[in-house]
């Protein structure tokens, strides 16, 4: 008999399902089924609740790049209303964040970062670190520079109405240059974080 995944949590609902996630842009499968983002279930404003097939145990899997995966185990009744299943995603720790696909720098200290538009934020590995203007970087100023532990690191530049950006940076002490400025130009398109 298989052994179904630990889960975070275990849930007793009714077949309606309200999905309360920050990020509100994660992704729900059911039973390993992607049925939508998270936000698009939530049942508030124009969003309605998700209504499970039936009566039943139900494994309900959160996921997001970056983003611990977060698994309910969901024992669904046919006598209750809608039940609201809340969780907040916690970042991965930084050795195991998926970078293999993005813009990789390699440094042994720091980035300088220019970025438009200039009211983007930062985020190393999940956690916000600043406004992007911070991190523009003089001679002689290292606080002035984006400093992060040796390791490897996402790095997000998001703004509201822009497609956000992330890049790989890889800090270790064998790496040609202590510190890279790199440009960001953010595309206008869906809102950020």
């Amino acid at each position: 008999m298989p052994v179904a995944p630990a889960a975070d949590q275990v849930l007793q609902s009714g077949l309606q399902l309200a999905f309360r996630i920050s990020p509100a842009d994660a992704y729900v499968l059911l039973d390993g089924t992607v049925i939508g983002k998270a936000d698009e279930w939530s049942g508030d404003k124009k969003a309605r609740p998700y209504t499970l097939p039936g009566p039943g145990s139900y494994l309900v899997k959160i996921k997001r790049d970056g983003m611990r995966d977060y698994r309910v185990a969901v024992e669904a009744s046919a006598t209750r209303g809608v039940t609201q299943l809340t969780a907040r995603l916690q970042p991965l720790p930084a050795a195991q964040v998926e970078t293999s696909d993005l813009r990789t720098y390699r440094v042994r200290d720091a980035i300088v970062l220019h970025v438009q538009p200039e009211n983007a934020l930062v985020l190393v590995d999940g956690q916000a670190r600043g406004m992007a203007r911070q991190f523009a970087g003089r001679f002689g100023r290292p606080g002035e520079w984006l400093t992060l532990e040796p390791g490897k690191h996402r790095v997000t530049v998001t703004a509201p109405g822009y497609r956000r950006e992330d890049i790989a940076v890889e800090v270790y002490a064998g790496a040609d240059r202590d510190r890279e400025k790199v440009d960001v130009v953010l595309k206008p398109g869906a809102g950020g974080e």
